[in-house]
């Protein structure tokens, strides 16, 4: 979802200097002005009219005065201004300038929202989509998106798009997601160009196309969508659309990496572990993973324990390995439940420990890891820290074969020669019951 940040208001008088002149000066200096500029401003005022506090409220923000904004916004707001309102609600929700209260946000928000101001409006739909200070309600903020949207305020259509596509709030409806996604797109909106992209690269409303996927995910990768520039490298990196060029796919990566995206992140310390499009560079490598990992991302956290385990570039560290390695199987990732589960059969940087090491065999091979579910298999047919049962082995080499493992293949074919044709058929038949799950 995309929300919409303070805008000035406009102001009915004209003073003579700006706010850039604020903007130059130190602190202390600048909050001695601004005493200038709202004395000025008010002895100007008429007696017999209200003030118009907006140009010094904007002048107070764009100076990061946010307290003294926030007090004016709050004093425009209370004379019934929308924009006011609007600016106010949004410096409450981030706590700028005022103690943070979402509860207080979406009030004002409600106030400027039911006057017709578009970004209120899509912010509203925001809080009612996180719960944010209301009861979460996908269909109320779905409401809220579709008044800003029809006014034509491009965050909202963009969420309005994102709504129709994951069915909250709405029937599902790829198509009318994609013709949201166009109508913001058309006004160059980069999280809606990106949206467009990932709709022709999945076939979600459209058929799948590669090359118009490379399109609109460049449209929004040179408009700064960090996402977008990371799709753009995979396409360069898989050859999807676009010709294979490494180069290219390290540049856009680059691009994505600067702005703190992880998968991108994950995605550079590969090409430079692989010298893809960039020289070989483990430790240039390990530096991305490690980034990467810092903001949890489980691929990378699972790379730099297969960094450590190696030394590669890095001297060998097997308890690093194995901590890296635990962190990554905690969150999920299957390789690393089957490369703890190695380092506990082998007691490589842990104790050995075969009935830990059997827990992250299991872990992995249920989540459909192939080295983890011929693991299984060998476990079963050996009796190691599990019963011997050339059924249940004859079930995992059959998982772990169909996804291409060649050894569980020829594990299967040692099995079928050592079991009964009741004893395959009823394996077959649990596998039959593990594959629909």
């Amino acid at each position: 979802m995309t929300t919409t940040t303070c805008i000035r208001m406009p102001s009915s008088g004209q003073i003579a200097f700006g706010a850039h002149v604020f903007l130059a000066l130190a602190p202390m200096g600048r909050r001695f002005l601004l005493s200038v500029f709202l004395f000025a401003l008010f002895a100007a005022a008429p007696a017999a009219e209200a003030v118009d506090y907006s140009q010094a409220a904007n002048a107070a923000y764009e100076m990061e005065d946010y307290e003294t904004a926030f007090s004016l916004f709050l004093k425009i707001a209370r004379q019934g201004k929308a924009t006011a309102q609007f600016n106010a609600a949004v410096m409450l929700q981030h706590g700028r300038g005022v103690a943070q209260s979402y509860e207080e946000a979406v009030q004002w928000y409600i106030r400027a929202a039911l006057q017709g101001h578009s970004s209120a409006q899509n912010n509203l739909g925001v809080m009612f989509e996180n719960g944010t200070g209301v009861t979460q309600d996908y269909e109320k903020a779905v409401g809220w998106y579709m008044r800003a949207a029809e006014q034509g305020h491009a965050d909202a259509q963009n969420n309005l798009g994102l709504a129709y596509r994951s069915g909250k709030g709405v029937l599902k409806n790829e198509t009318l997601a994609q013709r949201w996604f166009i109508v913001a797109a058309g006004q160059e909106h980069p999280d809606a160009l990106y949206n467009l992209g990932n709709s022709y690269r999945y076939g979600r409303g459209v058929p799948k196309n590669d090359g118009e996927a490379v399109f609109w995910f460049r449209m929004a990768a040179t408009r700064g969508q960090a996402t977008a520039q990371n799709e753009l490298g995979t396409m360069y990196a898989e050859g999807h659309g676009v010709r294979q060029n490494y180069r290219k796919a390290a540049s856009w990566y680059l691009k994505a990496c600067r702005q703190g995206l992880a998968a991108a992140q994950f995605n550079l310390g590969n090409l430079y572990r692989h010298g893809k499009g960039v020289p070989r560079d483990k430790q240039r490598a390990l530096y991305w993973f490690q980034k990467a990992a810092e903001q949890d991302n489980v691929a990378a956290m699972n790379n730099v324990g297969v960094i450590y385990l190696n030394g590669e570039g890095v001297q060998k560290d097997e308890p690093v390995a194995a901590e890296w390695f635990r962190r990554a199987a905690r969150a999920g990732s299957t390789s690393a439940q089957f490369n703890l589960g190695n380092m506990y059969w082998r007691g490589s940087g842990v104790p050995k420990d075969g009935r830990t090491a059997l827990y992250w065999y299991r872990q992995a091979a249920e989540r459909g890891h192939p080295q983890a579910q011929n693991k299984m298999g060998v476990v079963h047919v050996n009796g190691e820290n599990a019963n011997v049962d050339f059924t249940q082995a004859y079930v995992w080499f059959s998982l772990s074969a169909s996804h291409g493992n060649e050894f569980a293949l020829e594990n299967l074919k040692a099995m079928e020669a050592k079991m009964s044709p009741e004893r395959i058929a009823e394996a077959r038949r649990l596998v039959r019951k593990w594959e629909a799950r």
